[in-house]
């Protein structure tokens, strides 16, 4: 998997950007109801450190891909089937 920088584009966002960073699944960089420049400056930045350290890329990409298991895409299929 590849690491991610997200925001919240909508309040309804926050929260579950900032647990996927507090499980350090991906870097988050704010919500846009900050303001677009901290966001932006903020992506930047977390950017610019997961380009520096291949490492802690590598570590954000793993936790994320930790936290699923593929197999989403049957379980919506099942919930559908049994409607």
């Amino acid at each position: 998997g590849l690491p991610s920088v997200t925001f919240a584009m909508v309040g309804e966002q926050v929260e579950s950007a900032e647990s996927l960073a507090s499980l350090g699944a991906v870097a988050y960089a704010g919500a846009l109801s900050d303001g677009i420049g901290r966001v932006v400056s903020h992506a930047v930045s977390q950017l610019v450190c997961l380009v520096s350290d291949p490492g802690a890329a590598a570590l954000l990409a793993a936790r994320a891909h930790g936290l699923i298991d593929g197999l989403g895409a049957e379980k919506i299929a099942k919930e559908i089937m049994a409607l």
